[in-house]
């Protein structure tokens, strides 16, 4: 590509958005609390990390609740992550997905839906709307997944471990075969994220700001999952089911694979798959977020197809508003193939994005 093209494969919303009119009335309360409660959170982070002294990419700015609430308004939000070069987002939101009441969940999720599909409708090809479900009963997490797709989300969000929700199988069972099958023929990825799901079972929410230590040490609960779709059959039934570990670091995944194909191939009998568990991430897996340069260095480990960007923005620890230039010095030496794929091609295959419409946007910094 002669221009560069920025696919964020990792920015957010916030969970205190106002659903109000989207959602029953009998849940309004308890929304109203939870966002109550996720604000002061967040105040409290920021005022520590300040106190701290703790660099952050918002450098130079306010570190307000005002600096996270222009990413709900679509104008504001376009001409932040324009100015900062970035032609299109993959949007995640975690919204009442801490909360064990499941009928809450739900109200949540639709809630969400409705109100992504009118909030970013003039602008679709640069949103991309994770859709959260449940998953105590898969049928009805299928519909929810359909009622989001009908309303243009292109991607399923899942938790970690089915422990999250209460009664709900392991991932390799086969009652959720027809989750798969779902997901395999909208052609969606899914997406696994630290924080995403009830209350965090091993680790609880940090308060003093410290997300520096925090994010990484959550995303060892969404480690498991990878065995489930590489051992557990899942990869192997849908092969055309795409898979993605989001903000949870990538130089994990390889000691992982190496172990995985170990094992099959030791097996009583011989190897018991017909493809080894790191053929089976080369085709269907990958790994996206605010890329450090080890994990670009390291990019041939992991796969080069199988690496995404992502700006985590609106987040203090991602890389808003110096994008640009912390590109500039993570891929330098780095060939223009490599650089674009990791940055724009790789997302815009997964996610179903039109580069060609992406490229030729007044975004995209020649």
């Amino acid at each position: 590509m002669t221009a560069r093209v920025v696919i964020s494969a990792d920015s957010h919303t916030e969970r205190f958005l106002d659903l109000s009119e989207y959602i029953d009335p009998k849940h309004r309360p308890k929304m109203d609390e939870l966002n109550k409660r996720d604000e002061e959170r967040l105040l409290k982070i920021l005022e520590n990390m300040r106190n701290r002294g703790q660099e952050t990419s918002y450098s130079g700015r306010k570190n307000t609740m005002e600096e996270f609430r222009i990413t709900v308004d679509l104008d504001d939000r376009m001409s932040a992550i324009t100015s900062d070069g970035v032609c299109a987002e993959v949007v995640i939101e975690r919204g009442g997905s801490r909360d064990p009441d499941v009928d809450f969940l739900r109200a949540c999720n639709s809630a969400y839906y409705r109100w992504f599909n009118e909030h970013f409708a003039g602008e679709a090809y640069r949103f991309i709307g994770v859709a959260a479900i449940t998953i105590g009963d898969i049928d009805k997490g299928i519909e929810e997944l359909k009622e989001a797709h009908d309303l243009g989300f292109r991607a399923l969000i899942l938790p970690g471990s089915h422990y999250w929700f209460p009664g709900a199988l392991p991932f390799h069972d086969r009652a959720y075969d027809p989750l798969w099958a779902t997901v395999q023929e909208m052609g969606i990825p899914i997406l696994f994220h630290p924080g995403f799901g009830r209350e965090n079972p091993i680790l609880p929410a940090d308060p003093d700001g410290q997300v520096f230590k925090y994010g990484p040490l959550t995303t060892l609960e969404l480690r498991g999952a990878l065995k489930h779709f590489l051992l557990g059959g899942i990869a192997e039934r849908f092969p055309t089911l795409n898979f993605g570990w989001v903000e949870s670091g990538s130089l994990w995944v390889p000691p992982l694979l190496d172990e995985y194909d170990a094992l099959v191939k030791r097996r009583p009998g011989g190897q018991s798959q017909e493809l080894l568990p790191s053929e089976l991430f080369a085709r269907q897996g990958f790994c996206a977020g605010p890329l450090t340069q080890s994990e670009v260095d390291a990019r041939h480990r992991l796969g080069v197809d199988n690496l995404m960007f992502g700006t985590d923005y609106p987040h203090p620890e991602g890389t808003y508003p110096h994008t640009q230039s912390m590109i500039d010095e993570m891929f330098e030496g780095v060939s223009a193939e490599e650089t674009d794929k990791i940055l724009a091609t790789n997302a815009a295959r997964v996610f179903n994005l039109d580069i060609g419409r992406l490229t030729s946007s007044p975004v995209a910094a020649g």
